[in-house]
């Protein structure tokens, strides 16, 4: 194996222990790594990127985090994965797309929400970060045949209709 590819290996282990580690400030950090990541990634550096969060478990985790108690995590999460499902910052997004979709499948299953609901819970939040987020993974992820008919079996069309004459331009957008 490549030096360069085991120490990214290493690494995004690493990041994925802070994302499910109990200590808030861990999770704030290791998110914040990603972030960082996730924000300057695109072509094949946002593929190879993606590829690694997908082929470590990150997918399952990120999610989870949409329902953290820390908002700075919760923030970061959605942006994470809304990112990664975006086809400007990953090629391979649809993959990561239905990844997401099983999450909630399985979630939905053991009588959780699923991840479309997750969603949806966040469109409600009373943070403006939490709600502009979301509103973005949603756009990236309706884009997905799966995730429209996911998300319209949240009965998410009032909210929706609320959103688009929402007091924030870039919310509506």
């Amino acid at each position: 194996m490549d030096d360069e590819v085991y120490a990214a290996d290493e690494v995004i282990d690493e990041i994925l222990q802070f994302l499910t580690s109990s200590d808030p400030a861990d999770r704030i950090e290791g998110a914040g790594v990603m972030c960082e990541w996730v924000n300057a990634a695109f072509g094949d550096v946002g593929a190879a990127l993606g590829a690694a969060v997908r082929q470590k478990g990150g997918v399952p985790v990120l999610f989870k985090l949409w329902g953290d108690s820390e908002l700075l995590v919760q923030q970061r999460s959605l942006l994470i994965l809304g990112n990664l499902c975006s086809d400007s910052v990953d090629a391979e997004s649809a993959k990561t797309k239905e990844i997401l979709l099983q999450c909630g499948a399985e979630a939905a299953r053991l009588h959780s929400s699923g991840a479309a609901a997750a969603l949806l819970h966040c469109t409600h939040s009373d943070d403006p970060s939490v709600l502009l987020l979301a509103c973005a993974a949603l756009q990236n992820l309706c884009q997905d045949v799966g995730w429209s008919h996911a998300v319209l079996g949240c009965s998410f069309l009032p909210r929706l209709e609320e959103l688009v004459r929402h007091e924030d331009t870039n919310v509506v957008r």
